[in-house]
């Protein structure tokens, strides 16, 4: 390489992939395959290539590629990805990234690893966006938490509704909103035309713009000791249904008919989780929990006469289940249930799930 075609790589502007650039410098590492690294770009100049550092097994390039991306090791970013990342009017976005990275990682749990740690190095996607008034949307919460931030919309005006979920959709983000009012969801809907609205649960979810995971965790089971506690129950299911959670509802199994369980019994058994949503004694979820090799997560619901309580009963008869792999979140709370059931469900690896049993 003569020294003018060296002195032109050098002053290179790195534009976007500078986001991404690792503030620790490592050793010099040499290593031989360098030269496999290297990126033609259209002028047919060789251009720095862009490798990869990770936590597990630092490396990089040593000839030309300063900026580091958090790839795999050793693997050749494709053509896809160095366009996303190199682009100088825009951050990449998540949906940008993911689309891109795809090609790299064949497994989800890695693609989002992947994705997260980009991001991480990076600008936030749609942090040029502008939130509604009186909201400060946190777009960070997917990379943190694995999911977006969800939208409770007791309280929330409709234009800040539809403003977080503009931004979130902007963001490449799917939307979820619960406790929201037929009017409001009447209004939503006519904003965007693909959410899907609940009216037993109080919820609409809109999809993202990105495409859907390779594959869908679970299963997860919602089950209810009766009717009137379906519309927990719903909102536990559209909760999974937005984080793409394999589920399905079992109704009406409660402890006054006994013999109306044990046929679901053999299903339930292969569950990643189960969510148990009970009213006045709670009974079901102590019963269920001895049938099952899995979390049951007992969701207490205000159905039930005078001593229910609204649900304080309940509570505590889940509180004080004697079944070990019985836990319980708050009253009414079919969101947090169907919520903490998909976090375990999709923590899973593909085809690791404990429940299957021989």
């Amino acid at each position: 390489m003569d020294s003018a075609n060296s002195n032109e790589i050098t002053n290179e502007p790195f534009s976007k992939i500078q986001i991404i650039r690792r503030e620790t410098t490592l050793p010099p590492r040499t290593e031989p395959e360098c030269n496999l690294r290297r990126i033609h770009g259209d002028s047919g100049h060789l251009r720095r290539s862009l490798f990869t550092q990770n936590v597990a097994g630092l490396s990089r390039c040593n000839c030309l590629c300063k900026p580091q991306c958090l790839l795999p090791a050793g693997q050749l970013l494709f053509p896809s990805v160095k366009r996303v990342l190199m682009n100088s009017e825009t951050s990449p976005t998540e949906s940008s990234l993911r689309s891109a990275l795809a090609h790299l990682f064949s497994d989800p749990l890695q693609l989002n690893a992947a994705v997260a740690k980009v991001l991480s190095k990076s600008e936030l996607p749609g942090s040029a966006i502008e939130s509604p008034e009186g909201v400060d949307i946190d777009l960070q919460r997917k990379t943190r938490c694995g999911f977006p931030e969800v939208i409770f919309g007791e309280g929330k005006t409709t234009p800040q509704i539809i403003g977080i979920m503009k931004v979130q959709q902007q963001a490449g983000q799917s939307s979820l909103v619960t406790r929201i009012r037929p009017d409001q969801a009447s209004e939503v809907r006519a904003e965007f035309h693909d959410a899907i609205y609940n009216e037993s649960a109080r919820t609409v979810r809109l999809e993202s713009p990105v495409s859907k995971p390779l594959h869908r965790p679970g299963p997860v089971f919602v089950v209810t000791a009766g009717s009137s506690d379906r519309h927990v129950a719903e909102e536990a299911i559209e909760t999974l249904r937005w984080m793409h959670i394999e589920c399905e509802l079992i109704q009406d199994v409660g402890v006054a008919g006994p013999h109306r369980l044990p046929r679901h019994i053999p299903k339930l058994q292969k569950a990643a989780v189960i969510v148990c949503v009970a009213g006045m004694e709670a009974a079901l979820p102590s019963v269920l929990g001895g049938y099952v090799p899995c979390p049951v997560i007992g969701v207490p619901t205000s159905v039930g006469y005078g001593a229910s309580l609204n649900g304080i009963t309940a509570m505590l008869s889940m509180l004080t289940c004697c079944a070990s792999n019985v836990v319980c979140v708050n009253i009414d709370a079919g969101f947090k249930g169907g919520y903490v059931a998909g976090l375990i469900a999709s923590r899973m690896p593909s085809g690791d799930n404990p429940g299957l049993i021989g």
